[in-house]
């Protein structure tokens, strides 16, 4: 028995190891709406500049940036929000500059969040949770954790956001289109589908544009056919042919003669020799 006890032991503290660790990755699946906007928090999570240094903001704040993530398998959506207020604009500590934020989403009712950590919406549509800090620098921000509700919604919410300095002076109201998770996934496989067509084509293109080179570029072997000599040769033959004709028809009547002069001779010849015989007898 004393010896099972170090066994106990070891698996209440597996136990308890395992509860800690399932507890901080249900906790870390959530921001905590301090105002604070901690990279680790908000490291992973897409971000839209509205209007920063320089850009016409219609009030004493010269930037705005939203940090914002859509979790629709529970109807969630966290907003960071940054903006920092120009230093000429306000007279005194720029931590105590108030502002408010007013914020809607596709058709709903508004929003409004304000820096003294009170805010304005209807319960019935919304829950709510934000924090807000500020710094002495004019830099201030908000973190919001909204779940909607009785609000319809899709795979894209339309937030509209709209910034209100200490004078009351508004900007104009932005707009931001926020994806959810799902339909990002579904954008990227599809994205990815078609880069992976798009590399395909490009190579069955590049593969027939070479055989068609390669088909073009061939050259068939062909037998050249010998020239014939004939009309040279005749010519040699027949452009003497007259007076080789009339050279041989020449010499043809001139043997005859000799011949036919040969043959009286000797048949003159046998005449006499048979008369001489005849004559002694």
């Amino acid at each position: 028995m004393k010896k099972r006890k170090p066994v106990k032991a070891m698996c209440l503290i597996f136990l308890c190891f395992m509860m800690v660790a399932v507890g901080t990755i249900n906790s870390a699946a959530y921001i905590e709406c301090d105002g604070k906007l901690n990279l680790y928090e908000w490291d992973e999570y897409e971000q839209t500049v509205l209007f920063d240094h320089g850009g016409a903001s219609g009030n004493a704040y010269h930037s705005l940036v939203v940090k914002h993530k859509y979790i629709d398998s529970d109807r969630r959506v966290y907003l960071g929000i940054s903006m920092e207020i120009l230093s000429d604009k306000f007279n005194g500590n720029p931590e105590d500059a108030f502002n408010e934020i007013y914020i809607s989403f596709n058709n709903s009712s508004e929003i409004i969040l304000c820096s003294d950590m009170t805010s304005d919406f209807n319960e019935d549509e919304f829950y709510l949770d934000f924090g807000y800090s500020a710094d002495s620098f004019g830099g201030c921000t908000y973190e919001v954790e909204c779940v909607l509700k009785e609000l319809e919604y899709d795979n894209i919410l339309v937030m509209n956001i709209q910034l209100a300095d200490h004078n009351g002076d508004t900007s104009q109201i932005y707009q931001i289109k926020i994806k959810s998770e799902e339909l990002k996934e579904e954008e990227s496989v599809s994205e990815a589908e078609s880069i992976k067509e798009a590399e395909k084509e490009s190579k069955k293109a590049e593969k027939e544009k070479t055989t068609k080179k390669a088909t073009c570029t061939t050259k068939v072997k062909t037998t050249k056919p010998k020239e014939t000599t004939t009309e040279f040769v005749t010519a040699v033959i027949t452009e003497p042919y007259e007076e080789y004709s009339k050279v041989i028809e020449k010499n043809n009547r001139s043997t005859i003669i000799i011949g036919v002069a040969c043959v009286v001779s000797s048949v003159a010849a046998m005449c006499a020799v048979l008369f001489k015989k005849e004559k002694k007898s």
